[in-house]
Order: structure tokens, then C-alpha cells, then sequence
């Protein structure tokens, strides 16, 4: 294989995968990452896209439920990229973001908020804190678990109760360090609803990170 084959490759299986057929596109993140393996040449660009591959065959198994394949094939990527781009690359952030994932939806949570916190570290110096992380990296350290996933009616009603409290007399007169513990989760809520919205909204582009 040729990388630029393969990154034609990780565009084809994109599309399969955008389309809905997930079967066409593990099949091609598969050819995608077994290509990338066969190339026998120590360079940056080479590892980048085997790291890219694989995280992106991972977040597909993941994405269908397939928990258990889909660790192992997360972990490698994170390795490859710890070991030939560098423990402190931008690359190897995006490899812990992937792992941190699987690991909310495993139910993993101290892995994936370990996971989330280091990436978050790496990303900081490398890009800037003012740089778009995603929705779920930042859920994944700032918000209990209770606070992550979904946000429906029920969160709604809540946050609506706890809106209605703070501004009434009863809320107004509330002891300081329990009216500091409501604003507080308040602030937690309301950047639950955030990161849920986020994650519900199409995306202005194709990006290659999901939130």
C-alpha cells in the first residue's frame, strides 16, 4: 500500500460509514489500517495514519455497540502514537479522546475521565486552551456521571425547578453555602444541556473528531 491510497481509503470508508453502511466501511477502515501496517517505513506521516485508521475502525465498533473489539483496537493506536509521534502530540490526545469515549460508554468512568484529563492536558500547550475540544472530552472531566448522556425531558423539568428555586424568596434566603451548592449545579446543568446539544447538532463540516 501507498499512503496516499490509504487516506483515500479513510475517505472512502467515511462516506460508507456517513451513508449507513457500516459493513462497507469497517471492511475499508479494516483494508485501511492492515495497508498502513504493511508499510515498513519509520516516518511520522506513516504512523499518522495508522494511528488514524485504527481509532477510526474503533470509533465505528464502538459507534455499533461492540464494546469489547473495540478496546483493544483503541488501546493500539494510543500506543503507536505514545511510541512514534511522541507521548505529548496532538495525535496522542485524539487517541486518549477515542479511548475516553468507549470508556463512557462501557462504563469505564474512572479509565475515560483519567483518559479525558490527559488529553485535555496534551491539547492545552500544544493548541491553546481556546481550541475546540470535544463536547464529550469536556463532559467526560467536568461532570459526575449522573450529569452525563442524554438530555430529555426529565433534565429539563429539573433544571426548570432548580431555575424556579434560585429565584424565588425560599432560594433568596437559602444559607450561603447551600445557595452556593444550587448555583453550582446549576452550572453543571446547564453545560450538560450544552454538551448534549453539541453532540446532537449536525456538524457545520465533515470533521474528523467526533463530539
Amino acid at each position: 500500500g501507498h499512503p496516499d491510497h490509504v487516506a483515500t481509503l479513510l475517505t472512502l470508508a467515511s462516506a460508507l460509514e456517513m451513508r449507513g453502511d457500516l459493513a462497507a466501511a469497517e471492511a475499508t477502515f479494516r483494508r485501511a489500517a492492515a495497508a498502513m501496517e504493511a508499510i515498513a517505513v519509520d516516518h511520522p506521516a506513516v504512523h499518522l495514519l495508522l494511528v488514524q485508521s485504527l481509532i477510526a475502525l474503533g470509533n465505528l465498533l464502538r459507534a455499533a455497540g461492540r464494546y469489547a473489539e473495540a478496546r483493544p483496537i483503541l488501546e493500539r493506536p494510543l500506543r503507536e502514537s505514545e511510541e512514534r509521534i511522541g507521548p505529548e502530540a496532538e495525535q496522542t490526545a485524539w487517541a486518549l479522546n477515542a479511548l475516553g469515549m468507549l470508556c463512557k460508554y462501557d462504563g469505564s468512568f474512572d479509565d475515560g475521565e483519567a483518559a479525558y484529563r490527559r488529553a485535555l492536558a496534551i491539547l492545552d500547550p500544544v493548541v491553546g486552551a481556546a481550541h475546540l475540544v470535544s463536547a464529550t472530552m469536556l463532559q467526560g472531566v467536568y461532570l459526575e456521571p449522573e450529569l452525563r448522556g442524554p438530555w430529555g425531558a426529565q433534565q429539563e423539568t429539573r433544571l426548570a425547578a432548580l431555575d424556579a428555586l434560585l429565584a424565588s424568596p425560599r432560594g433568596a434566603a437559602a444559607d450561603p453555602s447551600e445557595r452556593a451548592r444550587l448555583e453550582w449545579l446549576r452550572i453543571r446543568m446547564r453545560f450538560a444541556k450544552l454538551c448534549a446539544a453539541l453532540r446532537a447538532r449536525p456538524p457545520d463540516d465533515r470533521v474528523a473528531w467526533s463530539i
